[in-house]
């Protein structure tokens, strides 16, 4: 599941872009994240967050943290919609690491698709 990776982290409008660099779509039912900042550690997404979202080949995921999409677009997601509560926030240019998970089994490294 490599084709999934973070593109772009824009601490300016809060919003952190995943992209599908690979050929065909792919569902992300399942997938997680794990945040952490230098005031919180492991803070995981909801574990059914993602569920229905299936990103096509060549296009982006837009996730808000400030939870102000534009609507119009299917690829804008809000944080708190898929479990904002479980995110280390701020969102700021401190110490702040990201983990997208393809499961919810946290102690395998195997189980990380990107990490920014």
């Amino acid at each position: 599941m490599d084709e999934i990776q973070f593109k772009s982290v824009d601490f300016q409008n809060n919003v952190v872009e995943l992209f599908n660099f690979g050929n065909s779509q792919v569902g992300l039912d399942g997938w997680r994240f794990c945040t952490h900042d230098e005031n919180q550690i492991r803070q995981y997404s909801s574990p059914s967050g993602l569920n229905g979202i299936t990103l096509a080949a060549g296009a982006s995921l837009f996730i808000y943290w400030d939870n102000n999409a534009p609507v119009e677009d299917t690829n804008n997601i809000n944080l708190i919609s898929i479990g904002g509560g479980g995110f280390a926030i701020p969102f700021d240019r401190g110490p702040f690491g990201m983990q997208l998970y393809i499961n919810s089994s946290f102690g395998n490294g195997a189980s990380i698709v990107d990490h920014a």
